[in-house]
């Protein structure tokens, strides 16, 4: 069976991005479209990018380019495949044709369009706000191309039920357990990593932090960083050590007293992988986290994205115990052959089976 794989763009690796590798290594054979493609992002095989690849400049703007992407989706050749398996919000756009199925893999309907998971933009100019409306406009109608949507979370299955009125199957992404060991030893400190973007609240973290007289170290860049560092100040409370390696990380993560999450996620890889080095999951109690992070389980949750809700959940967790063993029996219910195993018997069910 002839089968193509469509993502949004390959610019920086990700806990999407693991996803994506993962659907290429059940067709290795397939090539993967996409609108942007850094040449540094390799290991998807043959990678066939839109005409927006060509324009100078085009992969440093990335996602500003997207008011421009439903277009270069559409223009993507699928004549010939026999299944197309899209990953992405914008990837589900591309045209196919009678005698092919469509399967769209969804993260999340686009955040700002659709005001979810704290990406809401109302203060924004006009243009945005119109920009927003004709992009909210595509994303419906593009969503009913779509023969059979996949979710990778019961949040994500509610936002595509809410925004494009269609029934999907539940999926969780895959999370690679086996890159982490349990650790026994526990120090006092706090862990939070991930992209420094706003939503993801990691100011919250640190306002908790400072608050609470407690340890904290944030692994990751972005967008945020300058701020962020401007709010820790000079306290030694809280440390930036910037990106660093999976083996870095799986010792922070391995060390820490508690893994960190205070923003809205579709799913959230992280706290999965915390799960798998023993180490427990304080976070805000809203979307996917919850399904992987059972309150008093693998963790607690916080009520209220606030400083006094967080130290709640932190002096709670001082309180408590956490087996590290159970923790990763939990994780390893997500582990990529649970994933691959699912996925093929939904291609199965649906008459495309690999």
């Amino acid at each position: 069976m002839k089968t193509a794989l469509v993502y949004d763009w390959l610019l920086n690796h990700g806990g999407a991005e693991d996803v994506l590798l993962r659907l290429h290594s059940l067709v290795p054979s397939a090539p993967v479209y996409t609108s942007l493609h850094n040449p540094e992002m390799t290991g998807f095989g043959e990678v066939r990018t839109s005409y927006l690849n060509a324009l100078p400049g085009a992969r440093r703007l990335g996602p500003i380019l997207t008011p421009l992407m439903p277009a270069a989706f559409e223009s993507l050749d699928m004549k010939g495949y026999d299944l197309v398996l899209s990953s992405g919000s914008l990837a589900k756009g591309v045209v196919t044709h009678p005698g092919q199925v469509h399967v769209s893999y969804c993260h999340t309907p686009m955040r700002y369009v659709w005001g979810v998971g704290g990406e809401t933009r109302g203060n924004s100019s006009w243009l945005r706000r119109r920009v927003a409306h004709e992009l909210r406009q595509w994303d419906y109608l593009s969503a009913q191309r779509v023969d059979h949507f996949i979710a990778n979370s019961a949040t994500t299955q509610a936002r595509i039920k809410k925004f494009y009125r269609r029934e999907s199957e539940l999926i969780h992404p895959p999370v690679d357990v086996q890159k982490f060991t349990v650790s026994e030893s526990r120090g006092e400190g706090y862990f939070a990593f991930g992209r420094l973007v706003a939503y993801k609240r990691f100011d919250l973290l640190i306002q908790a932090a400072l608050e609470s007289k407690r340890q904290l170290t944030i692994a990751g860049t972005g967008p945020e960083e300058a701020r962020l560092r401007q709010l820790a100040g000079s306290s030694d409370l809280i440390r930036f050590v910037g990106r660093v390696s999976d083996e870095e990380r799986n010792r922070y993560l391995g060390s820490a007293r508690a893994f960190l999450f205070g923003g809205e996620e579709d799913f959230g890889i992280t706290p999965v992988q915390a799960l798998a080095t023993g180490t427990p999951v304080v976070a805000f109690g809203k979307g996917g986290v919850t399904e992987s992070v059972r309150h008093e389980q693998e963790g607690l949750h916080f009520a209220e994205q606030s400083v006094s809700s967080l130290i709640g959940a932190l002096d709670a967790l001082e309180r408590r115990t956490f087996d590290p063993h159970t923790l990763r029996v939990r994780a390893e219910e997500f582990a990529p052959e649970v994933f691959d195993v699912r996925i093929r018997a939904f291609l199965e069910s649906v008459g495309r089976a690999l």
